[in-house]
């Protein structure tokens, strides 16, 4: 290439570019006096949707929550069937008593055996479920078996929508179940699903604290927290211990205001009366899974006397699922117990039937069994 063709090849190239920068420089020109002219339109914009978005944050400002969002009737018959269904084996059962009300705050204590017990705390006037503590000294395996197992339980019945698996994902959360040891002495972890606060607390010793309560109710303990405090659910416990020791202190029974029953028979007879309990609700669990000389074992030798075991076992030949729920005492001695519940009896065919029962209970040494049984269709 001759030195005039390379020259003029440059020169190509330099008008190019200058035009490229005029075409930059022209656009630039229209488009500074176009965005100046209308920068107070797009101010007034921005403006508005600054208005509007801080609207609508005033707009999902939640209030705050102090209850679980179910009642404490719905919370204690799914605990209880939960219990009977998979956890029968603990004899755990929330019966609904002793209940101490002030300042629209009723609460009242399920022992589920000697070192572990539930606190349930609710509105008076609609019920609604405050949250529960845990409270156990757990020891022996199983009495630390009957602790977990009532932790579970709370689980489901305010998780009803998880399954297994998500039940234990959120216990993970907590610590536990983690495949590794878990010092419940010291542990301290807490997490919230659906507005509900789970938390795991050990007091130092043996004693252990499991809460699930409205997100906004607190958990605080010390000297620091009043007995007036309307949203902590320890002040709602404190509450009731000095309560419940003002009676036994005065020697009186809470259900009848009379003087005659010690603490320690009071405990007996609530020990004896969960044990037929147990034997009630297992003998239906023995009946849904076919077991039926467990479920003949749990009567008495005259009860078995009085009928034929063949025609007994043939009663049952299209039961599918027999459970008894809501459970309570009408009568109770030292050895003999009666008591009333509902009975859900479904068959294949005939479907679901509900029956309203009653079941006499007799104690033979450590030994409680069935002496007779009444059902009727509801």
């Amino acid at each position: 290439m001759n030195k005039q063709n390379k020259l003029i090849v440059i020169l190509a190239t330099v008008v190019t570019i200058l035009l490229f920068i005029f075409i930059g420089l022209a656009v630039n020109y229209y488009t500074s006096n176009k965005v100046a002219k209308e920068v107070p339109q797009k101010e007034i914009k921005v403006e508005q949707k600054e208005e509007v978005k801080k609207e609508e944050k005033k707009e999902i400002i939640k209030s705050n929550v102090y209850d679980v969002g179910i009642t404490e009737t719905v919370f204690r018959n799914r605990f209880n069937q939960i219990a009977n269904e998979e956890l029968s084996e603990l004899g755990l059962h929330i019966k609904k008593e002793y209940v101490y009300s002030y300042n629209n705050i009723s609460i009242y204590q399920a022992p589920f055996d000697d070192t572990t017990s539930l606190m349930i705390s609710f509105e008076t006037n609609s019920e609604r479920l405050r949250g529960v503590v845990l409270m156990g000294q757990p020891v022996t395996d199983y009495e630390t078996t009957t602790y977990l197992g009532a932790i579970a339980d709370i689980v489901a019945s305010l998780n009803p929508d998880l399954s297994p698996a998500g039940r234990g994902n959120l216990l993970r959360q907590l610590g536990m179940f983690t495949g590794g040891h878990t010092d419940y002495k010291t542990i301290n972890r807490s997490t919230v699903r659906n507005d509900i606060l789970y938390k795991i607390q050990g007091t130092g010793g043996n004693g252990v604290l499991f809460y699930a309560v409205a997100k906004d109710i607190e958990t605080a303990t010390g000297e620091s927290v009043s007995r007036d405090e309307p949203h902590n659910i320890m002040a709602d416990v404190s509450n009731f211990i000095i309560w419940d020791g003002e009676n036994q202190k005065k020697g009186v029974t809470i259900e009848k205001k009379t003087s005659s029953v010690s603490s320690d028979e009071k405990h007996n007879s609530y020990i004896d009366a969960q044990k037929a309990e147990y034997v009630l609700t297992n003998f239906h669990k023995n009946i849904t899974d076919k077991n039926y000389n467990k479920a003949y074992n749990c009567l008495t030798k005259a009860y078995k006397n009085s009928i034929n075991y063949d025609g007994w076992v043939n009663g049952f030949r299209t039961t599918v699922s027999s459970m008894v729920y809501d459970i309570d005492i009408k009568s109770q001695t030292s050895n003999k117990v009666v008591l009333k519940y509902i009975l859900r009896a479904e068959d294949n065919p005939g479907g679901i039937q509900y029956f309203s029962g009653e079941a006499t209970m007799i104690k033979s040494g450590d030994e409680w069994k069935i002496d007779r049984i009444e059902n009727k269709k509801v």
